[in-house]
């Protein structure tokens, strides 16, 4: 056997692997066989006499001088670069969407071994019932925003109260009730409904002393209790939510740039005593076009449009909350749905399944040629490295999200206060899949509620 671990290919029911004289040999990526030279080595020092364990002496960076310092500080920042900006592709260790991409690709690469086979298909199975479960739950977070909070009355939070300290008198200072805000007269929308709803009876029943009861029972305006707790939610929520972005990305980028082709993913360790899995590795590599197909449309597609999907509704349910507390809390719990592939991978996924993503690694990139990779004189390169790209994608994100808001559900007024557009009850009182899909949810066309004139 050579010094590197061999390609093998499992038969199908066989309960052993052999090497393939087809596969070429590769260096294993952990242990190597510099390890196993340096056993025989010690093992040769041994017989000769010569202590192996005799301490070696570090070089000190003061011993050194400025050239060598310079130059040991190039290759380090050369390494250091190349992993920035060269870096490696994997898949989520933890998670449905990681194991329906590996696991088949397991199984293909061990001629479908029975075991591996059911495996891959239990992969498929649980992706379905993941992608069933996201989908009715922001179905219902769908319902809940564009149904049942619309035929109760409720209108787009937008910017009322925003800034209380110009209250009354100043922009965004009319509530939805046409009265001005004072610090007083802010209330959710659930209590300011209920005091509406108490006011009116007042005057179904006593209508004679309609003058009296609007002046003696005030219902307050529905309105913002901190407009900069509200956004910092929200951009909070953008932010955790961000890495699902990085994971589609990286699932993207392994079907662009790994190889096409019927590549193996598994190898057999180099001098290696062990049996079973413990005697072989996992590496991504390369997969047929067919499979990179179906992984896109199976795997990429439905995973990328419920992210898009729970972060617009999460933004959207984050901007129409008007208290502090359940802002905090909100931020907290739309993360959930993007956790449910995890939770049930986590306790559906059989051991095996999770020892073969836990010990599958990345692809790596080819290492560059010196002239390929930024050198330690490149400021651009330094400067880029400073850059915290997650944190400024971030950012436009959620000012795509805040533009997208303010312009399907607010109003400016002449004064320039961003108010709800006028509210149109549904026509249908259930949520179906076309609306959640395509939208298009038919509206009465007389508007139950418009911004009152000043």
């Amino acid at each position: 056997m050579g010094n590197g671990p061999m390609q093998v290919d499992c038969a199908p029911n066989a309960g052993s692997c052999g090497p393939s004289e087809t596969m070429p040999l590769r260096q294993d990526s952990r242990t190597g066989s510099v390890a196993s030279r340096d056993l025989q080595a010690s093992e040769t020092s041994r017989g000769s006499g010569v202590s192996s364990s005799s301490p070696k002496r570090s070089l000190q960076i003061s011993d050194m001088t400025d050239q060598e310092l310079r130059e040991r500080f190039t290759e380090l920042e050369k390494d250091m670069l190349r992993m920035e900006f060269v870096g490696e592709l994997a898949l989520e260790a933890d998670s449905i969407y990681g194991e329906a991409i590996a696991i088949p690709q397991i199984a293909r690469s061990c001629k479908w071994n029975r075991i591996l086979t059911v495996l891959a298909l239990k992969s498929y199975v649980f992706l379905i019932f993941n992608i069933v479960v996201q989908g009715a739950l922001i179905m219902f977070i769908g319902e809940a925003a564009n149904v049942m909070d619309i035929l109760a009355g409720k209108v787009h939070l937008c910017d009322y109260a925003k800034d209380m300290e110009l209250c009354p008198g100043g922009p965004d200072c009319e509530g939805p009730g046409g009265t001005q805000f004072s610090h007083e007269r802010i209330y959710s929308f659930d209590l300011w409904s209920t005091r509406n709803y108490v006011r009116d009876a007042f005057l179904d029943l006593f209508p004679e002393k309609h003058a009296e009861i609007m002046a003696n029972v005030d219902p307050g305006e529905y309105g913002l209790e901190n407009n900069t707790c509200r956004l910092l939610c929200t951009f909070l929520f953008i932010l955790a939510e961000a890495k699902e972005l990085s994971n589609i990305l990286n699932f993207f980028f392994i079907l662009i740039l790994t190889p096409t082709g019927s590549m193996s993913w598994v190898s057999m360790k180099a001098d290696s005593e062990e049996t079973g899995l413990d005697s072989l590795e996992f590496t991504i590599t390369g997969m047929p076009l067919g499979w990179k197909l179906l992984n896109f449309f199976v795997v990429i597609v439905p995973k990328a449009f419920l992210w898009y999907v729970v972060m617009w509704m999460g933004f959207k349910f984050l901007m129409e909350t008007s208290e502090i507390v359940n802002l905090v809390l909100g931020a907290v719990a739309m993360g959930f749905v993007l956790d449910i592939d995890e939770i049930i991978f986590d306790t559906m996924a059989s051991a095996p399944s999770k020892l073969i993503l836990d010990r599958l690694e990345a692809y790596k990139f080819a290492k560059p040629k010196d002239g390929d990779t930024p050198g330690s004189a490149t400021w651009g390169a330094v400067a880029l490295l400073a850059i915290p790209r997650r944190l400024v994608i971030a950012v436009i994100m959620f000012v795509l999200f805040l533009a997208r808001y303010y312009h399907d559900e607010c109003t400016t007024t002449a004064d320039g206060s961003m108010v709800s557009h006028s509210m149109h009850r549904p026509e249908v009182s259930s949520y179906s899949l076309q609306y959640f899909l395509f939208g298009g949810m038919p509206e009465e066309e007389e508007p139950f509620w418009s911004m009152p004139p000043r």
